[in-house]
C-alpha cells in the first residue's frame, strides 16, 4: 500500500475546493445573469473609453512592431524610429476605415433608399405571386375534392400594414443592440440620440490618446507588471500566468484578427458571385452576410434570413441561386479559410461551439456571442494542455486515437481527423508526390507545376506551413511498401516465366 502523504492530500483537497468553487461561482452567475448583465454594464459604461483604448492598443500592436522592427529598422535614434512608426500605425488603421467607409457608405445608401422606395412595387408584386401560387393550390386541392384549403390568399394593405409595423416594432430593439454595442442607453429621443453622438465621440478621442500612452511606454508597462507578479506570487504560479496569457492572446488575438478577414473574405466572394447572377442589391446583401459571419455559427444562418426577405421581394427568381451561393461560401469558409484564420476550429467541436455561444451568449448578450468561441476554446486548451502533462507523468499516451476501444468500429486516426485537415494532409501528399518526381528527373505536367508554384507562394507568405514530420514519415512508409509489392509482383512474374520455360 502506497504511504500517506500530507503533502498530495492537501494539495487534492485544494484542488477540490477550487473546482467547488468555480461550479458554484458558474452555478451564481448562471441563475443571477440579470443582474450580472447590470453590472457588468454599469462597469463598461464606467471605463468603456479605457477599455476602448486598450482594444485599439491591441489591434494596432502587431502593425506598429511591423512599422517599428520591420520597416524602420535602419532609422536612428531610437525616440524618432517609434514616433514615425506610430503615425504610420494611426495613419495606415484611419486610412483602412477611411477607405471601407468611403467604398460602402454611399453604395449601401443608395441601395437602402432604392429598395424603400420601391418597397410597395416589390410587397405588390410579392403579394400577388403569393397568391397566384395559393390559387394554383387551391385548385389542385378542390381538384382532388378537398373543399376547405388551409391557405388563404393575402390582402396586399393587410401585408403592407403588417410588414411595416413589424419593422417599427423592431426599431427599439435594434436601438437597443447598438447602445448595448457601445455601452450606453439607447433612445428614441432626437436630444438623447445627440447625446449619445457627442458621448461616443468624446470616449473615441479619449480612447486615442490611451491607446498612444499604452503604445508608447509598453515595455515600462510590462515591466511594472511583471514587478508587481513576481513580488505577489511564486515562479510556478508566474509561469502559469505567463502560459494563460499566451494561450488567452493566441485565442483571442487570432480570432479577432481571423474573425475580420473571414468576414471580409466572405462580403467580398458573395458580392462577386451575386453580381455574375444578378442579385438585386449585392453590395446591401454581401455586406450583411460579412457583418453577420462575425458572430460564430449562427451568424451566417441569421444573415440568410434578412437577404432572403430583400431577394424575395425585389426578384424572386434568383432566390435559390442566392442560397446556393452562400451555401458554397459557407462551405468554402468552413472547410479552407476558416481553419487556416480561426485558431478556434482547431480541436473544438461543432457542438462546443454552439453550447459556448448559448451559454456565454446568455450571459453577456452581444458580446457573449461574438467572444463566447475564443473564451471556450482558452478553457478548453488549458485544460488538454493540464490533462496531457497528468497522462505523461503517469506514462500514458496523450493523443486520443490511443483511448479508443480495442473493438472500435472506427479508424481512430481517421475518427478525429477534421476535414480540413484531411484536405491539407492529402495536398502534402501531392506535393511530395510532385516533389519525387522532380527530384527522380520526371517531367511534370501543367498542373503539377502550377501546383508546386502556388505552394510554394503560399510557403513564401506563410499562408501554409512546412510539410509536418509525419506526413513526410507516412509518405516514405507508403513508398516504401509499394516498391516492394512491385518487387515481390516482379519476382512472381519471372518465377512464372521460369516455370513456363521448363515445362
Amino acid at each position: 500500500m502506497n504511504a500517506f502523504n500530507p503533502k498530495r492530500s492537501a494539495r487534492l483537497k485544494t484542488i477540490g475546493i477550487v473546482v467547488y468553487a468555480l461550479l458554484l461561482l458558474a452555478l451564481l452567475l448562471i441563475v443571477n445573469r440579470a443582474k450580472v448583465n447590470g453590472f457588468l454594464a454599469s462597469v463598461f459604461s464606467l471605463f468603456r473609453s479605457i477599455i476602448w483604448g486598450l482594444v485599439l492598443c491591441y489591434l494596432l500592436n502587431p502593425m506598429f512592431r511591423f512599422y517599428e522592427r520591420k520597416t524602420l529598422y535602419r532609422v536612428r535614434p531610437m525616440g524618432l524610429r517609434r514616433t514615425i512608426a506610430l503615425i504610420l500605425s494611426y495613419l495606415s488603421f484611419l486610412l483602412i476605415i477611411a477607405f471601407v467607409l468611403a467604398l460602402l457608405i454611399p453604395q449601401l445608401y443608395l441601395s437602402a433608399s432604392d429598395f424603400l422606395a420601391n418597397f410597395d412595387n416589390y410587397l405588390q408584386s410579392a403579394v400577388t405571386q403569393f397568391n397566384n401560387a395559393v390559387g394554383w393550390i387551391n385548385g389542385k386541392l378542390g381538384a382532388l375534392g378537398l373543399t376547405q384549403s388551409p391557405l388563404n390568399p393575402l390582402n396586399p394593405e393587410s401585408a403592407k400594414n403588417f410588414s411595416l409595423n413589424y419593422l417599427l416594432l423592431n426599431i427599439p430593439q435594434i436601438m437597443s443592440w447598438a447602445a448595448q454595442f457601445f455601452g450606453t442607453e439607447g433612445s428614441l429621443s432626437i436630444i438623447d440620440i445627440f447625446g449619445t453622438v457627442a458621448d461616443v465621440i468624446t470616449d473615441l478621442i479619449f480612447a486615442f490618446f490611451v491607446s498612444l500612452y499604452f503604445l508608447t511606454t509598453k515595455e515600462k508597462r510590462y515591466a511594472q507588471v511583471m514587478k508587481v507578479r513576481s513580488a505577489l506570487f511564486s515562479t510556478k504560479v508566474n509561469s502559469l500566468i505567463t502560459r494563460v496569457c499566451m494561450v488567452t492572446d493566441r485565442t483571442f488575438g487570432g480570432f479577432i484578427r481571423g474573425k475580420l478577414i473571414e468576414s471580409l473574405f466572405v462580403a467580398m466572394l458573395a458580392l462577386l458571385l451575386f453580381l455574375i447572377v444578378g442579385v438585386p442589391y449585392p453590395l446591401l446583401i454581401a455586406t450583411i452576410g460579412g457583418l453577420a459571419n462575425i458572430v460564430p455559427f449562427i451568424g451566417p444562418i441569421i444573415g440568410v434570413i434578412p437577404a432572403l426577405v430583400i431577394v424575395l421581394l425585389a426578384k424572386p427568381t434568383v432566390a435559390i441561386p442566392m442560397l446556393l451561393i452562400i451555401l458554397l461560401i459557407q462551405q468554402l469558409n468552413k472547410n479552407l479559410v476558416s481553419p487556416k484564420l480561426l485558431y478556434n476550429h482547431y480541436g473544438v467541436s461543432s457542438l462546443c461551439v454552439l453550447i459556448s455561444i448559448t451559454t456565454v451568449g446568455s450571459i453577456f448578450g452581444l458580446w457573449g456571442l461574438i467572444l463566447g468561441v475564443p473564451l471556450f476554446t482558452t478553457v478548453i486548451e488549458l485544460v488538454s494542455e493540464q490533462i496531457d502533462r497528468r497522462l505523461r507523468a503517469k506514462g500514458l499516451p496523450s493523443n486520443t486515437e490511443n483511448h479508443y476501444p480495442i473493438d472500435s468500429m472506427v479508424d481512430p486516426a481517421k475518427d478525429v481527423r477534421t476535414t480540413p485537415d484531411t484536405i491539407i494532409k492529402s495536398l502534402e501528399r501531392k506535393i511530395l508526390h510532385l516533389q519525387k518526381q522532380q527530384e527522380r528527373g520526371i517531367p511534370l505536367k501543367r498542373s503539377g507545376r502550377l501546383l508546386i508554384t502556388i505552394y510554394d507562394f503560399c510557403l513564401r507568405h506563410h499562408i501554409l506551413s512546412e510539410l509536418s514530420d509525419e506526413t513526410v514519415l507516412q509518405f516514405s512508409a507508403d513508398e516504401a511498401t509499394l516498391a516492394a509489392e512491385e518487387e515481390t509482383e516482379q519476382l512472381i512474374r519471372r518465377m512464372q516465366g521460369v516455370d513456363l520455360l521448363e515445362k
